[in-house]
């Protein structure tokens, strides 16, 4: 399979129910689900979906980073020999139809793009035949199999969430790819479901930690902060 859907779950399966229900596309794709150890329906929703032959599921019993979660999902889809772009989505999306397809599109015939994402809709109004250079939307990225290579994966020293998607643009422009959000490919991102509604006082208070400390360690391994 050429292209695999990455999403990492963690409880809300309500907002992951809207997401998958939007989720169209004519290309042929399997999907990845890493589970990151969610208490809620979830496992259940995975049960049900199990059944359809696309599917591939990574049940976490001990929740892990953001970046691992990811590094999960994209190990398994290079596993596949005929892989060539896999698209990583939060659980937290509604899809215009067409998203997925125009990114594959873009890609396939602007090889120099190492990663690139549509446009959320909730922020920014869709633009024809317009692409804005510069960092991607990392809630729902297309990431080419040969920037995998070269760049490599996520970095695992990033813990919790937070950061890891700037370092990974960082060291995608290093490696000399570009990147870009193509206009007119939609999606509408919900934003922090997993962080708003799905965490206790206690967790949020680890994720601010995660935020000042993942804070600290982009700033020691490039000399700057992200803007």
């Amino acid at each position: 399979m050429e292209i695999y859907i990455i999403m990492v779950t963690l409880n809300n399966v309500g907002y992951t129910e809207k997401t998958l229900e939007s989720f169209k596309t004519d290309l042929n794709h399997n999907f990845i689900i890493v589970d990151n150890a969610s208490i809620d329906r979830t496992n259940i929703l995975l049960d049900h979906l199990s059944k359809f032959s696309n599917q591939i599921h990574i049940r976490n019993r001990t929740r892990v980073s953001l970046s691992q979660a990811w590094n999960q999902g994209l190990k398994k889809a290079l596993e596949d020999l005929e892989f060539k772009y896999a698209y990583v989505i939060n659980n937290d999306i509604v899809f215009e139809p067409i998203c997925l397809d125009r990114l594959v599109q873009f890609a396939s015939s602007h090889k120099e793009y190492g990663v690139v994402s549509g446009l959320n809709t909730r922020d920014f109004q869709k633009q024809p035949n317009k692409i804005g250079d510069g960092p991607v939307d990392f809630s729902a990225f297309l990431v080419t199999r040969g920037c995998l290579e070269k760049v490599g994966l996520f970095d695992e020293g990033f813990v919790g969430a937070y950061f890891e998607d700037n370092d990974y643009h960082h060291r995608v422009i290093l490696a000399g790819f570009k990147t870009c959000i193509v206009c007119d490919a939609g999606f509408y991102h919900h934003g922090s479901r997993t962080i708003k509604e799905g965490l206790n006082p206690v967790e949020l208070k680890q994720l601010q930690a995660n935020y000042e400390r993942n804070k600290a360690y982009f700033k020691q391994k490039w000399g700057f902060l992200p803007k």
